[in-house]
């Protein structure tokens, strides 16, 4: 296979996704648009992200005027201005697409999906330009990438999907042994994802010690003081514009007064949730990556140690992912969860390791096929690249063929079911009723609601129903 046609398949990819997004794509409001969104309006307005009464006005000629109810949203600042709780760097990102469609009067929310895919396609360049020289190994990256999830995320309003990228290119950077590289790309990932900070910790830690080991020199401190400043650069800004380290901690909604934030909320389910679970778990959008990533860092731990390494704290973080009162986060349509994305990259490195591994080419060729098969299958169910965001209110197929046929079988999280059952996002727990038709099949039931069941289903199976939050109760 030829260098020029790799390329051009890469190119034609990038021109057939930016075309689709830009003549087809709907922008759904949806994740925390109206901050990233509202950013861009202020920074434009008048170069700062505070918001003033005139921003609100033009955010609400494109967004619903009920973001502004929300608390979790635009909170006052130590100068009693109104701010972002959110970080604002992904919306200096938006800024150049958001100058070039307000010069063609187009749409401002496709700045979105126009950003993300810059940032993909830059990614994809980069790995191509500077790690992967192989032009059969580049093809399987384009199909690792191109059918994975990550589609789903090109149209989604927020930073998701640059997190992800940034994490994909720092593991190539970082087996390159770029660790100066490698931490900066972590650092930038986590300024977008809070618990990405550990990784970047990790990687801050790593980068010292072997950096340290040859000579310390003057480029090296300046080096390590400024990642170290990068680091704590959000908890910076929130200090001085919030008086805290975090604004999340003046939040005071539904989930936050019933769980708080913190480590009291990690569950081995949630975990298990976070890969499994038929609604937002990983393995159903990725099934043949994760299982060739999963059997190929099975098969070299014991020659590199390193991969085992790195496979530890990115489980980790995904435990600290649920430290957030909230366990339902809206997903680009059905799944998988926002909060599992970032494991995505990993298994994609891992796969492409396995699929080099392999001697025979007709091994190599039957996967790929496989998977591409496979991906087509879990990229339709998902709408591809323009998924209804509406779907996170709605059991996907794989959870309602179960539901349907072996209800009790699927008892997850609460969240989940409550809201993907009700089609509501309440923060609070409430009874649901999961239906196949007119006939019930299974309930969550609050302690105090249990005449629920006979109303919706005529009668109550013989469950155990005194319990202080709600049981399960099947059909």
């Amino acid at each position: 296979m030829t260098e020029k046609l790799v390329w051009g398949l890469f190119i034609i990819t990038t021109i057939i996704i930016a075309s689709i997004i830009l003549l087809l794509g709907k922008i759904q409001p949806a994740g925390d648009i109206v901050e990233y969104y509202g950013s861009t309006v202020s920074l434009l307005s008048h170069g700062n992200v505070s918001l003033t009464d005139k921003d609100q006005k033009e955010i609400e000629k494109v967004l619903s005027p009920e973001y502004f109810k929300d608390p979790q949203y635009y909170i006052r600042g130590s100068d009693g201005k109104r701010y972002p709780v959110h970080f604002v760097f992904y919306s200096f990102l938006l800024l150049p697409a958001r100058i070039f469609l307000n010069i063609l009067q187009a749409n401002p929310l496709l700045s979105f999906p126009v950003t993300n895919l810059i940032i993909l396609t830059l990614t994809v360049y980069f790995i191509f330009k500077y790690y992967i020289r192989e032009n059969i190994r580049r093809l399987q990256l384009l199909v690792l990438v191109y059918f994975s999830p990550l589609l789903f995320f090109i149209t989604w309003p927020g930073p998701d999907l640059y997190v992800a990228s940034f994490l994909l290119l720092a593991l190539y950077s970082l087996f390159a042994k770029q660790y100066f590289i490698t931490t900066m790309l972590v650092v930038l990932a986590s300024w977008h994802s809070q618990p990405i900070g550990f990784i970047a910790i990790a990687v801050y830690i790593y980068y010292l010690y072997e950096s340290i080991k040859p000579k310390i020199d003057a480029a090296l401190i300046i080096q390590a003081v400024l990642l170290g400043i990068l680091i704590l650069l959000p908890y910076l800004y929130n200090y001085v514009q919030f008086g805290v380290w975090t604004p999340w901690v003046l939040i005071d909604n539904g989930w936050t007064k019933i769980n708080g934030f913190g480590l009291q909320n990690i569950r081995i389910g949630k975990f298990l949730e976070q890969f499994l679970d038929p609604n937002i778990g990983l393995v159903w959008y990725a099934p043949v990556v994760f299982f060739i990533g999963f059997y190929t860092l099975v098969r070299l731990i014991k020659k590199e140690i390193h991969l085992l390494v790195c496979a530890i704290f990115f489980l980790f973080t995904a435990l600290l992912y649920q430290t957030n009162p909230a366990w339902h986060y809206g997903t680009a349509g059905f799944g998988p969860s926002r909060h599992i994305l970032f494991f995505l990259p990993f298994l994609i490195y891992l796969a492409l390791r396995g699929l080099a591994s392999f001697r025979y080419s007709g091994i190599k060729i039957i996967l790929l096929i496989l998977l591409g098969v496979w991906q087509i299958f879990s990229l339709d169910i998902n709408g591809f690249l323009l998924p209804d965001f509406r779907n996170t209110l709605y059991h996907s197929p794989y959870a309602e063929y179960l539901l349907n046929n072996y209800p009790e079988l699927y008892s997850p999280t609460s969240e989940i079911f409550i809201d993907r059952t009700n089609h509501t996002d309440f923060d609070y727990l409430t009874s649901a009723v999961y239906k196949n038709g007119e006939l019930c099949k299974k309930a969550y039931i609050l302690s105090d609601d249990v005449s629920k069941l006979i109303t919706e289903c005529n009668f109550i199976p013989k469950n155990n129903l005194n319990k202080t939050e709600g049981i399960y109760v099947n059909y």
